[in-house]
């Protein structure tokens, strides 16, 4: 209800300022409610596994509908006994409440396991085991208003027991209002004792008492910290500064901020557990995010829902656990990419999944594969023989060139369908750059519909006077570039050479084509090059294999496709070059007779079917 009550507020931060977000709009811009389901995933994963580990007697898993147990079914065990008031569980980003509430329950059935009263145990949880953080006032008072009415639910008398939440938000800190709990707090002595300094008698006694308490928070470390953190990249000038004075290797976004310092939360081989974007787990971005991860930390359990079932946030999401230490045993990973339908249907396959490990869509990974990748993506699914690829092949950036083409700053005022303008003033068919010097429009690469070998020419862009028009604009635009307009004319050296092309941003498979000289390529349609046509042939016939396609999925599983992805390839020089060569020279005819034979290709002669 809180999230719907602010979903205005929201929408305006977000969709309709496209301005870095105030510090007051942060709240707004980034509570998002998590699935109920997926909570309870986290949790599982978490708290009941850390339980579980240390208590293989234990009948606790019989309660956990999502707790997720190798192929063989049987968790490792750890050597260490816990009484349940040792179990700290922590949220830093708490919201309304919603992970506390279930983790409650958790704690519930772990108590009355060790002998608890279900009154004994509703006090003991809210004095030992429960802590949460958030910057909104309000959201703080309804997980209070939650936890409270969970203790009610087994204690009838929690009400009037005087019992003290440690649930706090930063009131009128400063510091705390705008950081929140990314605010590391090493010394809790240099803060004022409560029962020492603070007196009732004190003006805003409860304001200091309460920022003493989350600040408190902030300075301890906690068994499990699970928690969806925000997720935010339009940082304001403060925050940009703080994030990057603190977190600079992973300020790529809120989120990823919050993974690293919820690490920094959690006790040694305790359990972090996360709902967030999972492009961490792919893009150049987070790749430092990766490493630290992969060479230092353990995937437990991870969920890689489908791309836009989260109907919440404009964003894919995952949900995974990690264990603050390294682990030997496989991590466990879904990945439900194929299952359309919304959250109800990634929900379902997930319990399928739990039931029937042989499902095709459940998979057990060592993680150091991963660093055997470049960039090390979390490419859980691959094969052995898939990652050995990797190992024999060269980087396809070692033999080709890959360039991010030009941005104009105004589509609608310098581009053009190549019939909309003066033939006489054009130059299409394969000019050379002189060619081009006394015309206004020539061809532009502009993404366009899906196709593979050959490209499909319908725009041009003005590129009189050597782009005058563009540059001027750009400069004006923006003045602080100069003349030094790299940024947005990229790579203009290598325009009106010819070369293969691939769409930036594809939501189907991707498609590798060929284009002839005299072409600009542009920032949504990057282009490939080398001094040798038929090298370049063959490359073009290697890019449009279906294994191409399964590697780019693992190494860019999003719709976006970047140079840096295609340099990452795997690339063996084969024996026979004239019969790869041939293929692709074939095919891209083939491609050139198809598109010739549409009505808005400019080598148009007559229908195929007249």
């Amino acid at each position: 209800m809180y999230q719907y009550y602010n979903a205005e507020k929201h929408d305006e931060v977000v969709n309709i300022n496209k301005s870095a977000v105030k510090r007051e709009d942060i709240p707004a811009a980034t509570q998002l409610f998590t699935t109920d389901w997926v909570v309870r995933y986290m949790v599982d994963n978490s708290l009941g596994r850390y339980w579980l580990e240390r208590n293989p007697q234990s009948k606790l898993a019989e309660k956990l509908e999502y707790l997720v147990t190798p192929k063989d079914g049987t968790l490792p065990q750890v050597d260490q006994h816990i009484d349940p008031t040792e179990i700290t569980f922590f949220d830093p980003c708490m919201g309304s409440g919603h992970v506390l509430v279930y983790a409650f329950d958790v704690l519930m059935e772990i108590y009355k396991e060790c002998g608890y009263s279900e009154r004994d145990a509703a006090s003991a949880i809210v004095e030992h085991n429960l802590f949460g953080l958030d910057i909104d006032p309000r959201a703080t008072q309804l997980a209070a208003f939650a936890v409270a009415m969970k203790g009610r639910q087994y204690d009838r008398r929690f009400l009037t027991r005087h019992l003290s939440l440690q649930l706090y938000s930063p009131d009128d800190y400063e510091d705390g209002l705008e950081y929140g709990s990314l605010i590391r707090v090493d010394e809790l002595e240099e803060r004022p004792e409560p029962a020492q300094e603070l007196t009732l008698f004190d003006d805003d006694y409860e304001a200091k008492l309460n920022t003493w308490n989350f600040c408190r928070l902030l300075s301890q470390k906690y068994t499990i910290v699970c928690t969806n953190p925000p997720y935010l990249n339009k940082y304001n000038a403060k925050l940009k500064d703080f994030v990057n004075s603190n977190y600079k290797d992973y300020s790529g976004d809120l989120f990823s901020v919050f993974i690293y310092r919820n690490l920094l939360f959690c006790q040694a081989d305790g359990y972090c557990g996360f709902m967030t974007p999972f492009v961490w787990m792919f893009i150049k971005t987070y790749e430092k995010l990766r490493q630290l991860i992969i060479q230092n930390k353990s995937i437990t359990t991870l969920i890689q829902i489908e791309y836009s079932a989260f109907e919440e946030a404009t964003v894919p999401i995952c949900s995974f656990v990690l264990k603050n230490g390294k682990e030997t045993a496989p991590g466990l990973y879904f990945k439900l990419s194929d299952f359309k339908g919304g959250m109800e249907v990634q929900r379902v396959k997930v319990l399928e999944a739990i039931a029937n490990p042989g499902c095709g869509y459940f998979f057990e990974a060592n993680q150091s594969n991963f660093s055997k990748i470049p960039g090390s993506p979390i490419a859980y699914w691959s094969s052995k023989d898939f990652i050995n690829l990797f190992e024999i092949g060269n980087n396809f950036g070692n033999y080709f060139q890959c360039f991010v083409g030009m941005r104009t700053g105004d589509n609608e005022r310098f581009l053009r369908l190549w019939f909309e303008v003066n033939l006489n003033n054009s130059a299409l068919h394969n000019a050379s750059k002189e060619a081009t010097y006394n015309v206004k429009w020539v061809p532009y690469l502009k993404g366009g519909d899906f196709r593979r070998w050959y490209y499909n020419y319908d725009y041009v862009v003005n590129w009189e006077n050597n782009g005058h028009d563009i540059k001027e604009n750009t400069r004006k635009v923006y003045p602080q570039l100069g003349d030094n307009l790299g940024w947005k004319i990229t790579s203009e050296s290598e325009y009106f050479r010819g070369g293969i092309t691939f769409n930036a941003i594809s939501s189907s498979a991707i498609g590798f084509k060929w284009f002839f000289d005299g072409a600009i390529f542009s920032n949504a349609s990057h282009a490939i090059m080398c001094n040798s046509p038929k090298q370049l042939a063959i490359a073009l016939a290697f890019l449009n294999t279906k294994v191409v396609t399964d590697i780019l999925s693992l190494i860019s599983p999003t719709i976006n496709y970047t140079p840096s992805d295609i340099k990452k390839l795997p690339y063996v020089f084969i024996q026979d070059t004239d019969i790869a060569s041939s293929v692709a020279d074939t095919n891209i005819k083939l491609s050139q007779k198809d598109w010739d034979a549409c009505e808005i290709s400019w080598d148009f002669k007559r229908h195929p079917l007249v």
